[in-house]
């Protein structure tokens, strides 16, 4: 019994964990991008229509002509779903990797756009949204399509409940909250390890009692909440 827990313990740890483990590499990301290709001003947040979004996201602009028509999920994604910002933001990412201009990237590249946007798909993951596009593995993938991707992904992803049922697991006294000192050995020793300086970087955010604990669920709302622009 003893053993099963701790192995459901790890198996939720390090799902939770890959998930933080992309979103404090996020701004290292965002920074990257910005210095290989300056980010053009993105306009306020909001929903638009479908007739909005297909103009003022650029879809046009990546060379409409190798683009299929846009299905209804992925209009229905864009504009019901995704804000106007998002959408600016995923296209930005996208453009980096759509080397030869043609609004695709490759379905090899899929799995690091996405995270570099911040959700965390697995590898089985990324095969089935491929295998619902009906996109080989060696094929490409559009923008339009792109977009439904990730907002399916957004939708069944739930980070900031993922980390928490994860640290819950180990609050056996259910007091809400952690040692730092274990919440550090988590970070760095389970799932997608962090480095010392990222833990570190984190725990600033934390509010460390006078006994050394960490009140997680703030934490985890602090770590999780929307990055900044830079």
């Amino acid at each position: 019994m003893a053993a099963a827990f701790i192995a459901d313990t790890a198996s939720v740890f390090t799902s939770a964990s890959a998930g933080l483990c992309y979103r404090v590499r996020r701004k290292e990301v965002t920074e990257q991008v910005i210095n290989e290709n300056r980010p053009s001003t993105r306009k306020e947040a909001g929903h638009t229509d479908s007739q909005d979004v297909e103009q003022e996201s650029g879809v046009g602009h990546l060379n409409q002509e190798a683009m299929t028509p846009i299905q209804e999920p992925a209009r229905a994604a864009r504009t019901k779903f995704l804000s106007q910002d998002e959408i600016n933001e995923f296209k930005e990412c996208f453009s980096l990797y759509d080397k030869s201009q043609k609004g695709k990237i490759k379905s090899s590249d899929l799995i690091t756009v996405m995270r570099c946007l911040g959700v965390c798909p697995t590898q089985a993951e990324v095969n089935r949204h491929l295998q619902v596009h009906k996109i080989e593995k060696n094929g490409e993938v559009e923008f339009s399509t792109f977009l439904t991707m990730m907002y399916r992904q957004k939708q069944q992803e739930d980070p900031l409940n993922e980390i928490l049922v994860a640290l819950l697991m180990t609050d056996h006294q259910k007091k809400g909250s952690i040692p730092a000192s274990e919440l550090r050995a988590k970070l760095t020793q389970m799932g997608e390890k962090l480095t010392p300086q990222e833990v570190d970087d984190l725990l600033k955010e934390a509010s460390v009692g006078a006994d050394g604990s960490v009140k997680y669920e703030d934490f985890v709302r602090r770590i999780t909440s929307p990055p900044p622009d830079y």
